[in-house]
């Protein structure tokens, strides 16, 4: 049985659902920098005297501050003079709207849509995001054929 390309088809509904997980992978990444900046922050000091004094300081920041791997690339990737930028309000307010998103997109993909006007509607709100006009048949009627677009002529094959 074919599948079929309805607001309420599995394409749709599995097309929702990779993208739920795709952004729910991001915000998840940014959710471990964050916290490893947020420490970095409370320990300024002595994250600056851990870079500039230790040959190689990657180990000696996730052994004092029990940082993840990630967490301590971030943080040797910035530079100082950002991190001195970074202000404590900024980065938890971060966290607390990344942990909102996270918390209503979980929500969202634990409940199964009933019909296809959840997704249906989803893809409507997100069409305008994209900045590109649907391109399917379905979108608007066609004014021309594609043989009148090319002005008449068929395409040449020699």
């Amino acid at each position: 049985m074919p599948k079929r390309c309805a607001p309420g088809s599995t394409i749709a509904r599995d097309v929702l659902l990779r993208r739920t997980n795709y952004r729910l992978r991001q915000i998840d990444d940014r959710l471990e920098v964050l916290g490893g900046y947020l420490v970095a922050y409370l320990n300024l000091d002595k994250v600056i005297k851990i870079i500039r004094n230790e040959d190689e300081p990657k180990p000696v920041l996730i052994r004092t501050f029990k940082l993840t791997d990630v967490q301590a690339d971030a943080i040797l990737n910035m530079r100082l003079r950002n991190l001195r930028k970074l202000e404590e309000m900024e980065i938890k307010t971060e966290e607390k709207n990344l942990r909102t998103e996270r918390k209503s997109l979980k929500r969202c993909w634990a409940r199964k849509p009933s019909s296809g006007r959840r997704s249906a509607r989803r893809s409507k709100r997100s069409a305008p995001r994209s900045g590109r006009r649907r391109r399917s048949a379905s979108a608007a009627p066609r004014s021309r054929s594609a043989r009148a677009r090319r002005g008449g002529r068929s395409k040449r094959r020699w």
